[in-house]
């Protein structure tokens, strides 16, 4: 899921983990 490299879910997981 967030370990498969995704742009932008790690961009919108990083807004969320602020």
């Amino acid at each position: 899921r967030y370990f498969r490299r995704p742009s932008f879910s790690v961009r919108q997981f990083s807004l969320f983990n602020t």
